[in-house]
């Protein structure tokens, strides 16, 4: 099975949203100022990249290949110059920014080794890249997708590189330093909305069974009152010129 993002362009804009603590990460880790210059790769609705503009005020660019979400992403995203591009292919000069970042993106590139050489070679010289994403055992202990729709956790490790690969890329790529931290979220669930909307890539790459099996499941749940825990959201992945 594979996931047409321009079709969830609509759910995504709907329930996806930006964590503010990854959001602090990225503007504390990049050390972010207003003469910044930066770049999301796959900005997808332009959730992050159109609060890190507000917040920051600095330049910023966004790439999205499906064009249903960058049409989004020009909306939402006031401020921002977002480009049709891929992460394998993107669409600027040598040397164009100080900080490259992408959210729960790097799973969607087929091609990794190529997402590293053109952060890279878009990067400045002291240049900073960070990749948010998910690391095995997280996926396994996933808030909600993990219990209720269990299917998506093989599905989700096949499609996930190791954090140790990512790492292994990064220095064969030219990457001098790398480091790890880990951003975390208090997640409150008080509708089965978003599951049932299928604004998660991974309920896409389940049997229809499941799905119904586990939204059934949650919808019980949720009947009995709002799921609540602090969780770690997202592995920040940083690798540096």
């Amino acid at each position: 099975m594979s996931v047409e993002y321009d079709r969830l362009a609509e759910a995504y804009g709907r329930h996806r949203k930006c964590h503010a603590s990854v959001l602090r990460e990225l503007v504390t880790g990049g050390g972010l100022g207003r003469r910044s210059r930066v770049l999301e790769i796959g900005a997808g609705t332009g959730n992050y990249i159109g609060a890190l503009r507000e917040l920051v005020a600095c330049e910023c660019f966004g790439v999205e290949p499906a064009g249903a979400m960058r049409e989004l992403a020009r909306t939402n995203a006031q401020g921002v110059e977002v480009r049709a591009g891929s992460a394998e292919e993107l669409p600027f000069d040598e040397r164009s920014f100080d900080f490259a970042f992408c959210v729960n993106v790097i799973h969607h590139v087929g091609d990794r080794r190529a997402f590293f050489r053109e952060a890279f070679r878009v990067l400045g010289d002291e240049g900073t890249l960070c990749i948010a994403t998910e690391s095995h055992e997280m996926i396994r202990q996933r808030f909600v997708l993990a219990e209720y729709f269990p299917e998506t956790v093989d599905a989700d490790v096949a499609r996930y590189s190791s954090i140790a690969d990512l790492k292994k890329m990064a220095a064969e790529t030219g990457f001098d330093e790398w480091h790890e931290s880990v951003a975390g979220a208090e997640i409150v669930v008080e509708s089965a909305d978003a599951y049932a909307a299928k604004a998660f890539s991974s309920l896409h790459l389940i049997p229809q069974a499941a799905f119904e099996r586990g939204l059934a499941r949650l919808n019980a749940e949720l009947a009995r009152g709002a799921l609540r825990a602090t969780v770690p959201v997202f592995a920040m992945l940083w690798a540096s010129k």
